[in-house]
Protein backbone atom coordinates (compact mmCIF):
# COMPACT_ATOMS: atom_id res chain seq x y z
CA UNK A 1 0.00 0.00 0.00
CA UNK A 2 1.40 3.46 -0.93
CA UNK A 3 2.52 6.10 1.55
CA UNK A 4 0.03 8.76 2.13
CA UNK A 5 1.39 12.19 0.95
CA UNK A 6 1.53 14.70 4.36
CA UNK A 7 2.01 18.53 4.05
CA UNK A 8 5.21 20.08 6.38
CA UNK A 9 2.92 19.80 9.67
CA UNK A 10 2.43 16.19 9.36
CA UNK A 11 -1.11 16.23 8.09
CA UNK A 12 -2.32 14.00 5.37
CA UNK A 13 -3.30 15.19 2.28
CA UNK A 14 -6.61 14.32 -0.09
CA UNK A 15 -5.83 11.48 -2.61
CA UNK A 16 -3.71 12.48 -5.43
CA UNK A 17 -2.28 15.95 -4.21
CA UNK A 18 1.10 16.56 -4.34
CA UNK A 19 1.21 19.66 -2.01
CA UNK A 20 -1.15 21.80 0.35
CA UNK A 21 -1.73 25.28 -0.63
CA UNK A 22 -2.59 26.85 3.06
CA UNK A 23 -3.74 25.06 6.03
CA UNK A 24 -6.94 25.11 8.16
CA UNK A 25 -5.32 24.69 11.36
CA UNK A 26 -6.61 26.43 13.89
CA UNK A 27 -9.60 27.78 12.15
CA UNK A 28 -13.37 27.52 13.77
CA UNK A 29 -16.54 29.17 12.56
CA UNK A 30 -16.55 31.59 15.03
CA UNK A 31 -14.62 32.65 18.07
CA UNK A 32 -16.11 33.80 21.04
CA UNK A 33 -12.91 34.14 23.03
CA UNK A 34 -9.43 33.33 23.14
CA UNK A 35 -7.16 32.13 26.46
CA UNK A 36 -3.64 31.22 27.34
CA UNK A 37 -3.09 28.22 29.24
CA UNK A 38 -0.30 28.29 31.53
CA UNK A 39 3.19 28.11 30.60
CA UNK A 40 2.08 28.85 27.15
CA UNK A 41 1.51 25.69 26.05
CA UNK A 42 -1.42 26.49 24.04
CA UNK A 43 -4.85 28.37 24.23
CA UNK A 44 -8.20 27.60 24.67
CA UNK A 45 -10.62 28.96 21.86
CA UNK A 46 -14.76 29.25 23.11
CA UNK A 47 -17.47 29.70 20.21
CA UNK A 48 -19.57 26.88 19.66
CA UNK A 49 -17.52 24.85 22.21
CA UNK A 50 -14.38 24.97 23.98
CA UNK A 51 -10.97 23.93 21.85
CA UNK A 52 -7.44 23.70 23.49
CA UNK A 53 -5.00 24.00 20.99
CA UNK A 54 -1.11 23.16 21.14
CA UNK A 55 1.25 26.32 20.23
CA UNK A 56 4.06 24.11 19.31
CA UNK A 57 2.37 21.69 17.06
CA UNK A 58 -0.92 23.68 15.97
CA UNK A 59 -2.74 20.53 16.63
CA UNK A 60 -6.02 20.46 18.73
CA UNK A 61 -5.65 18.70 21.89
CA UNK A 62 -9.49 18.50 22.54
CA UNK A 63 -12.61 19.63 21.86
CA UNK A 64 -15.82 19.74 24.04
CA UNK A 65 -19.19 20.77 23.90
CA UNK A 66 -19.93 22.84 26.82
CA UNK A 67 -23.51 24.74 26.16
CA UNK A 68 -26.50 24.48 24.00
CA UNK A 69 -25.76 28.34 23.34
CA UNK A 70 -22.75 30.01 21.62
CA UNK A 71 -19.99 30.99 24.42
CA UNK A 72 -18.90 34.34 24.42
CA UNK A 73 -16.20 34.49 26.72
CA UNK A 74 -13.21 32.85 28.49
CA UNK A 75 -10.92 33.58 31.12
CA UNK A 76 -8.35 31.18 32.31
CA UNK A 77 -8.24 31.38 35.90
CA UNK A 78 -5.06 32.77 37.84
CA UNK A 79 -3.23 29.33 38.47
CA UNK A 80 -4.10 27.85 35.14
CA UNK A 81 -6.24 25.23 36.71
CA UNK A 82 -10.24 26.46 35.86
CA UNK A 83 -11.66 28.37 32.74
CA UNK A 84 -14.51 30.63 33.02
CA UNK A 85 -16.77 30.62 30.66
CA UNK A 86 -20.26 32.79 29.71
CA UNK A 87 -22.39 32.24 26.65
CA UNK A 88 -25.56 33.61 25.14
CA UNK A 89 -28.39 32.15 27.34
CA UNK A 90 -26.74 33.97 30.20
CA UNK A 91 -24.72 30.62 31.70
CA UNK A 92 -21.75 30.97 33.32
CA UNK A 93 -20.03 27.79 34.19
CA UNK A 94 -16.65 27.22 35.37
CA UNK A 95 -14.85 24.45 34.16
CA UNK A 96 -11.99 22.07 35.28
CA UNK A 97 -8.94 22.49 32.84
CA UNK A 98 -7.48 19.07 32.99
CA UNK A 99 -10.23 17.20 33.15
CA UNK A 100 -12.60 18.98 30.81
CA UNK A 101 -15.96 18.87 33.41
CA UNK A 102 -17.82 21.23 35.03
CA UNK A 103 -17.41 22.21 38.36
CA UNK A 104 -20.20 24.68 38.78
CA UNK A 105 -22.68 26.81 36.74
CA UNK A 106 -24.91 29.73 37.45
CA UNK A 107 -27.89 31.30 35.76
CA UNK A 108 -27.69 34.80 35.72
CA UNK A 109 -31.19 35.66 34.45
CA UNK A 110 -29.40 38.08 31.57
CA UNK A 111 -30.10 37.13 27.70
CA UNK A 112 -26.46 36.79 27.47
CA UNK A 113 -23.38 37.61 29.06
CA UNK A 114 -20.68 39.17 27.18
CA UNK A 115 -17.64 38.52 29.28
CA UNK A 116 -17.29 36.93 32.99
CA UNK A 117 -13.56 37.63 35.08
CA UNK A 118 -12.30 36.36 37.89
CA UNK A 119 -11.41 38.81 40.91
Amino acid sequence: MPQTAKDPHGDALPPGAVQRLGTLRMRLDGVGGLGYLRDDWGVVLVGGQVELWDLATGQRHSTTKVSPSTLSSVQVRQDGKALLLSDADGWVREWDVATLTEMRAWQTGQHKIRTACYS
